[in-house]
């Protein structure tokens, strides 16, 4: 084997710049590089490795991005760490401390922390996160209200939130109705004003003193709801309140629930937006809750510390935008008794903001602290690490055992956006695997023909810089032979997967960083004929004469020629800001040019794309191909691919709804073609990943071994191969030989 440099890969400054370099920038002394052509791609030979020099030929398909907009850093390991980097994700269940020492990350909650202290006792190096869900009370299920678990205690209802009271103020509510006659302490049948706007089964408050007041506040539970004659029939008046009597016009306003286990109606939401009402001592929620996690987040569920190191957290259910939550949740979250879903009558995203301000308060208050969204769009771009991808790459159903990849290239956007337009470091997102394999089925027993679905999100999480964590649905320990690999020159068991042992995993310990650091960031590999320039379906997509057929609804378009507003040539299409605001998606959109689709043939689509603030936006070719895409504040180029449902003439369209900023757009192209086969060269491996929906030949230039597995699966079966056919939507983790 080829001794390689020595010279340290990562330095510390190297968060705040390029991805790690490529040898012959890290070490001293190369010589006699020559480059060759091998398939499609540019590599050179450097001190006996063949090593990608370049990406593809075409700039417009190259959206592999190597710098990162850190500006801030606090001091921590945890992106230093060689590749593959595993979190145990969110588990079903723990195994033993010697078998979770195998992982570098380990998700928690407080009343696990003493199976960290013993899982760091034996290797120090792994990370504690907390997971603590901002978005709702799921702590019910506690034997104790006060019990630190998930979420801030609830044990009662005062005027402030401190202890173990929660201001009534404090949760998020539907819009509500008013007593029509007042009510006793006692009383359990009532009659409302509009009784269409409660639920049977739910939880409301109740409380005097006008819509937003919150005096004298109670909760109570519906047991039956008859809207013919606007009456509520309660029980349980007083849940972890007082039963106090109420005038008439008294508010009662239904609890919106939150994202917890089977909808419990005991699983509320907060409000956590700019309008949450300040509580007895002048705090909205965000400021409580930000102030009592920085206190508490390294004490276990009694508030004690445990002697378990908590390195950072991860939230969860922390939406920028209230719909994302789902589950028809309709709040009013100024509480003036008019569903507003969150968004003001400006178009101000009163939730989001409200989100944004909580992160800012949190890392105020815990400037070293590793701190994640647990969201897909989570933002907090100056405040948080990163975030976790839940589901990666999978849309809908996470235990279908078909997965369903339609949004995957918007989910590849999200994850370079989280990766390189962050400014705390150091980088972490996790890219979270839910879906069922052959080797560990769900709980539901849904079991797929191959381990494909763990190969493919494994695969494209190494792709870039982030953790990968698989759900471990029907075992305690999800470990699969792709995480450790023998790669010591000369050894017996050369490319072989370290077995498991839950007696005794220093093995594993020893090979986990098997594949080493990166040798540069990921390239695709296509056919150079098909996607050339003159292959272009799309005329004037780089604006640097006219702005050609495009037009806006409910936007306005111009040609924009000002220095900074146009990746290449001498213009760029500008999107203005919404002329009457939409909260739809669809509510704003640019309509471009018609190109000819056939249907059944794949597609790629490459624009480049800034915002004057990050955000989402939407491509699509007619209505059959619609993606989000996330979109950072400088330029960056994005790729979709698609296959057409239908054949015919069909127009470009970037939808840029809801969020109301500026957008541009150049550099526009559309071929036949699916330009989605990745490839990314480690030290001690390479990793070939087709993201489309046919199988795929590739040849790799050199000889590479595929590892020699435990058993586990048959296609790691050592053999040493210089080209690969690789299954739709699968990945080949090889070994370098």
């Amino acid at each position: 084997m080829t001794q390689r440099c020595k010279t340290p890969i990562l330095g510390r400054d190297s968060r705040h710049g390029a991805n790690p370099r490529h040898p012959a920038d890290r070490c001293s002394g190369v010589q006699g590089a020559v480059k060759t052509w091998l398939g499609v791609g540019l590599f050179a030979v450097v001190n006996g490795l063949v090593i990608p020099t370049s990406q593809a030929a075409y700039p417009y398909l190259t959206d592999a991005e190597t710098g990162d907009r850190i500006t801030r850093s606090l001091s921590s390991d945890i992106d230093d760490k060689p590749w593959p980097r595993l979190s145990t994700g969110d588990t079903q269940g723990y195994g033993t401390a010697e078998q979770f020492s195998k992982y570098d990350v380990i998700h928690l909650k407080a009343f696990s922390y003493n199976f960290l202290r013993n899982v760091q006792a034996i290797d120090s190096k792994v990370k504690g996160f907390r997971l603590f869900t901002p978005f709702d009370y799921q702590g019910w299920p506690e034997t104790s209200a006060c019990y630190q678990g998930a979420g801030i205690p609830f044990g009662g209802t005062g005027v402030s939130t401190q202890g173990c009271n929660v201001y009534a103020g404090h949760w998020l509510y539907a819009p509500g109705t008013t007593l029509r006659g007042s009510i006793t302490a006692g009383a359990t049948t009532v009659t409302v004003a509009d009784a269409s706007r409660i639920n049977a089964g739910r939880y409301v408050v109740i409380y005097d003193g006008g819509a937003g007041a919150f005096k004298n506040a109670e909760h109570a539970l519906v047991q039956s709801v008859n809207r013919t004659t606007n009456t509520l029939t309660l029980s349980g008046r007083g849940y972890k309140s007082s039963a106090i009597s109420h005038p008439a016009g008294a508010i009662v306003a239904e609890h919106v629930l939150g994202n917890g286990p089977a909808q419990n109606p005991l699983n509320w939401a907060y409000n956590l937006s700019t309008s949450s009402p300040r509580d007895g001592s002048g705090r909205t929620l965000g400021e409580v809750m930000a102030a009592w996690l920085a206190a508490n987040y390294d004490k276990d569920y009694l508030g004690k510390v445990s002697g378990a190191r908590i390195d950072g957290i991860l939230l969860d259910s922390d939406f920028y935008f209230l719909e994302q939550a789902g589950h028809n949740k309709l709040p009013d979250v100024d509480n003036d008794l008019v569903l507003d879903k969150g968004i003001g009558d400006d178009g101000t995203n009163l939730w989001g903001e409200g989100m944004e301000r909580f992160y800012t308060l949190l890392r105020q208050r815990l400037p070293n602290v590793v701190i994640t969204g647990g969201v897909t769009e989570a933002r907090g771009y100056d405040s948080l690490n990163g975030t976790q991808l839940e589901g990666f790459p999978k849309s809908g159903n996470f235990t279908s055992a078909v997965p369903d990849y339609r949004d995957l290239d918007g989910k590849l956007s999200i994850y370079s956006q989280n990766m390189h337009h962050r400014g705390m470091g150091p980088r972490y997102t996790e890219l979270s695997n839910k879906m069922p394999t052959l080797a560990y089925p769900d709980q539901a027993d849904v079991r797929p023909t191959s381990n494909a679905p763990f190969r493919f999100s494994f695969g494209l999480a190494l792709m870039n810089d982030g953790y990968f964590s698989q759900e471990n649905w029907n075992t305690r320990d999800a470990w699969y032979d792709e995480y450790a690999v023998d790669v010591t020159p000369g050894s017996s068991t050369f490319g072989q997967a370290i077995a498991r042992n839950a007696q005794n995993e220093s093995a594993i310990r020893r090979h986990k960083g098997w594949m080493g650091y990166p040798l540069g960031p990921r390239y695709r590999i296509y056919d150079n004929a098909a996607f050339a320039p003159e292959r272009n379906l799309v005329t004037g997509g780089n604006f640097d004469s006219t702005l050609g057929s495009w037009s806006g609804r409910n936007v306005s378009v111009t040609r924009d020629t000002s220095a900074g507003d146009f990746l290449e040539g001498t213009g760029a299409l500008y999107i203005s800001r919404q002329q009457q605001y939409s909260s739809s998606k669809e509510g704003a959109e640019v309509v471009g040019p018609s190109v000819r689709l056939t249907a059944g043939r794949q597609y790629t689509l490459a624009f480049a794309a800034k915002a004057s603030e990050p955000r989402t936006i939407q491509a699509a070719v007619g209505w059959q191909s619609v993606q989000k895409m996330e979109i950072p504040d400088v330029w960056v180029r994005r790729v979709m691919t698609f296959q057409a449902t239908g054949t015919g003439n069909y127009s470009l369209r970037f939808e840029t709804g809801r969020e109301n900023t500026e957008v541009w757009i150049d550099s526009i192209y559309l071929f036949e073609g699916n330009a989605n086969v990745f490839r990314r060269d480690y030290e001690n491996a390479v990793i070939v990943v087709n993201a489309t929906p046919t199988a795929r030949t590739v040849a790799l230039g050199e000889t590479l071994q595929r590892i020699r597995g435990a058993g586990q699966d048959a296609i790691n079966n050592g053999a040493r191969i210089n080209q690969v056919t690789i299954a739709p939507y699968d990945a080949a983790i090889l070994v370098r030989p």
